[in-house]
């Protein structure tokens, strides 16, 4: 499909406001991005539809009536989210052709229905993202552990890794016709030892945080203190740092499949019919490497998609925003190659990236003298940058320690979580101490939460 080109002028883009002022009439309602209601996968949606993943039956007489043929239900959980005394029920199906070994290639689906008197029922939802396949478990094999149901709630489970492990449980909670995700746990560690807790309780609002030290001999100082314990309590041994987060409102059921972080790799492809580029980035339309050409997305949505592509002849990387409603590209910013480090997110509205703070760049390195130059460019420090959909961007933080030039520097890099208008950021400084920093977004206010490890 040919795409209609529109290069933004240097100084005349179009800001977010002036796009978000007049919508255009086929732009999603906010009904619609909460419950995915009218923006189900079609045939001309490739965009949103996992490859040969069928539409359920609407209605049918019992659990087993809706799953399709060549697939299975390979777990279902029963309650009574309708409330009307009758059983009703959320399932999983996997693909499982006859004479086939592929039958966990393709997504698994996630689905509920509920009654509508006796020996009748009908679907509620269908989604092929929440479900990890078996083979998105790591070399422990099938992650899937089997669901979990109370009352108007039901739970999802998975347990995967080899050395290195996690855990995850989300439970979803049945309200006023919507499902939201009401918690989500997760773990992170080596074996038992758990490195990273993860806890957000949207009843509350409140996410808790739990770091530990991921080096080993950390690690082993910590086991060595901690002398008879319940390596099933992942709270046995002392933790760096614990800290809370306020969150924003609860994501539905759609929201947070289509928010999944391995949501595009059920998507087949990406159409794309306009490509904008932000001003002052030299760039032309055809150059731009489009959605699906070999393409690591940073970030997904109901809405938007983040990934950069790299062009030698020019040593930079670009930062493109897919819209996946209007099929729409905007490339963002241009970075120089040497410079970048990774995009981050897209959070309220703005972009988020990485980048290097080099030995060259002016007024960065204390010169020592008598010593000479180091030949390698290094990297000292690490910003992140705030870019808005005009392409106008401006740093919100920077970590650049004091280092003379005779020092050998780490890797650097930034793990960043967006919550409740506030940004969490971790400064990755290979083995040593990790730095903690909370950075409100409207007023800039930067404060020191604390290192891992501790000491």
């Amino acid at each position: 499909m040919q795409a209609d080109v529109t290069q933004t002028p240097d100084g005349q883009a179009e800001t977010e406001a002036s796009l978000q002022t007049e919508p255009a009439m086929d732009s999603p309602t906010e009904t619609e991005l909460r419950t995915g209601e009218g923006m189900q996968p079609d045939p001309n949606d490739a965009a949103r539809m996992p490859e040969q993943v069928p539409d359920l039956l609407q209605t049918g007489r019992n659990i087993t009536d809706f799953v399709p043929e060549n697939w299975e239900l390979m777990d279902s959980a029963e309650l009574d989210y309708n409330q009307d005394g009758i059983p009703d029920y959320v399932g999983v199906l996997q693909y499982r052709p006859p004479n086939s070994e592929n039958y966990g290639e393709l997504p698994r689906i996630l689905f509920a229905i509920y009654s509508e008197g006796a020996k009748q029922y009908r679907l509620d939802f269908q989604d092929a993202n929440l479900i990890r396949t078996m083979s998105e478990g790591g070399i422990f094999g099938d992650p899937y552990l089997p669901l979990t149901a109370e009352k108007c709630a039901f739970t999802i489970h998975t347990y995967g890794g080899s050395a290195w492990r996690w855990s995850e449980d989300f439970t979803y909670i049945y309200k006023e016709g919507i499902w939201y995700l009401n918690r989500a746990e997760k773990t992170y560690g080596y074996g038992f030892y758990v490195t990273d807790y993860s806890l957000n309780d949207y009843e509350t609002g409140i996410g808790i945080r739990k770091k530990r030290s991921s080096n080993f001999s950390d690690m082993e100082l910590v086991l060595e203190n901690a002398g008879e314990t319940d390596m099933d309590d992942i709270d046995a041994y002392p933790y760096d740092l614990i800290y809370e987060v306020s969150l924003d409102a609860p994501p539905t059921l759609y929201q947070a499949g289509m928010r999944w972080w391995l949501a595009p790799d059920r998507m087949t492809e990406w159409p794309v019919d306009t490509i904008e580029i932000a001003g002052g980035i030299d760039l032309e339309p055809d150059q731009v490497q489009l959605p699906g050409e070999n393409t690591v997305f940073k970030y997904n949505d109901e809405e938007y998609m983040l990934y950069h592509f790299f062009k030698e002849d020019r040593n930079k990387e670009y930062i493109v925003l897919y819209e996946i409603r209007d099929k729409k590209l905007s490339v963002l910013a241009a970075v120089e190659k040497d410079h970048f480090n990774e995009i981050i997110t897209l959070y309220q509205g703005k972009v988020y990236y990485s980048s290097y703070i080099k030995e060259s760049d002016p007024g960065v390195v204390q010169t020592s003298p008598g010593v000479p130059e180091k030949e390698d460019d290094e990297e000292v420090g690490v910003r992140l940058h705030q870019v808005d959909k005009d392409g106008t961007q401006q740093v919100i933080f920077a970590y650049l320690p004091e280092r003379k030039q005779s020092d050998d520097y780490p890797y650097y890099s930034l793990i960043c979580e967006f919550n409740g208008g506030e940004l969490v950021a971790e400064v990755y400084i290979g083995d040593e101490a990790h730095p903690f920093y909370t950075i409100d977004l409207e007023s800039g206010d930067t404060q020191f939460m604390g290192q891992v490890p501790k000491k």
